[in-house]
Formats: C-alpha cells, structure tokens, sequence
C-alpha cells in the first residue's frame, strides 16, 4: 500500500508540474498587448533554447546562446554584425522580442527589407529610440526619419519591444509612455528580410514572436490622433 500511495503521489506531482509548465508556456506566447493592429496567428517563436532552438536562424561565431538568449559575442568586437531570419514572409504584422542592452552595444536595430532592399528599421539607443526607413532608388523614396522616442536608460535590464505593421503605417513601443509612430509609403511591404543588427558587443536578444495582424483595431484612428 505505502508503494502504490507513493506512486500516485509521484505521477500528481509529475501531472502537476506539466500543468504549470503548460499554462507557463501558454501565457508567454500570449496575444501581444498591440495598439494598431489585430493580432491573429502566431507565425513565428523563438525562446533560443539549445534543444529548439530554430536551424532558420543565420548567424556565427559572432553570437551564441547563452542563459536562455541570443548574445552577441566579442568575436569581431570593433565590427557590426546581423543575424538574420532565413525565408521570412511577413507584410501586415507584428513583431515582438526581448532584449538587454550590456556590454558596448549602443546601437541595436531590427530591420526588416523586400526585394533587395530594406523597408524599416527600428533602432533602439541607450537614451531614446527611433523609426527609419530607407531609399529605394526604383521608386524614387529617399530616406526618411519617422519619429524618436525619448526613453530611459536601462542598463543590464530585460526589455520587450513590440513592432506593429499595417499597410503603410507601423508602430514601435516599450509601453504606454514610450513609443513611435511612423506612416511611410515603402512599409506597406511584405516583409522578406528579417534581422537583428548590432553594432558591437555585449547585448542580447530572446522571446522573438511574429504574429500575423487581422486587421486594424476600430478605434486605431482615435488612439493615433491622441498619441501623435
């Protein structure tokens, strides 16, 4: 009787652990609390865990996985380096993902490009961030500077950065006090190249969502009249 009372009490224990981690699992791949756009289906995770981590990520001895994350490492330390998303297809979206500026990075950027040739870039500063976006020389767009955001400096501290795409209009925020709000002709673009740029060592990346966007949310204009 004493064996068998144990075994159950093992197996609820097991049962129980699988419980949490699931329901764990279930709320870090959550909706994104988005401002624009509907989120829809998740099209894209990435945790960097060593055992799942995805074979779609290019990158070398410039970064590794380290504590659960993407850490761009001091190989080539006075170079800027990308690792970038093989065969992405993203247009209406919205783009999630944790990181910690450390080390000498200053400059860390998510850049997103079609047809030979970028369309966005989200660069995130210690003190402030911003939205570009670049020239596409065939169709007569120079580059352009969509707005900056103010924000303070968190050293060594995990962040979450949330990107959202809808036709021409694309949105960048930390939280309800630090955003950007951009509107630009060569965003409304499906979205074939897809990467993290640094620009020296120390920094890291993790917890990499891309949910497709349904639609704009109804009271997107109200909310855009009040944040711009």
């Amino acid at each position: 009787m004493r064996t068998d009372e144990m075994t159950l009490r093992l197996a609820f224990s097991l049962f129980s652990i699988c419980v949490i981690s699931a329901t764990a699992r279930a709320q870090a791949l959550a909706a994104p609390h988005s401002l624009m756009c509907t989120p829809g289906e998740l099209v894209f995770s990435e945790d960097f865990d060593p055992e799942t981590v995805s074979d779609r990520w290019g990158f070398k001895a410039d970064f590794a996985l380290r504590d659960g994350a993407l850490l761009r490492t001091n190989v080539n330390p006075t170079e800027s380096k990308r690792v970038f998303l093989k065969d992405p297809s993203f247009h209406n979206t919205i783009i999630q993902f944790d990181f910690k500026l450390s080390g000498k990075t200053t400059d860390l950027r998510l850049v997103t490009g079609s047809g030979g040739g970028y369309n966005s870039v989200t660069r995130i500063h210690r003190e402030h961030f911003q939205l570009n976006t670049p020239v596409d020389r065939d169709a007569g767009i120079v580059p352009s500077h969509l707005g900056e955001c103010v924000r303070n400096p968190r050293p060594d501290q995990w962040q979450t950065m949330t990107v959202e795409y809808w036709g021409d209009e694309m949105v960048a925020r930390l939280n309800d006090n630090e955003f950007v709000v951009g509107k630009h002709p060569i965003i409304d673009r499906t979205r074939k190249y897809f990467a993290f740029q640094f620009d020296l060592p120390g920094s890291s990346i993790d917890n990499v969502r891309v949910w497709k966007a349904t639609g704009q949310r109804k009271n997107w204009p109200e909310t855009r009249d009040k944040l711009t």
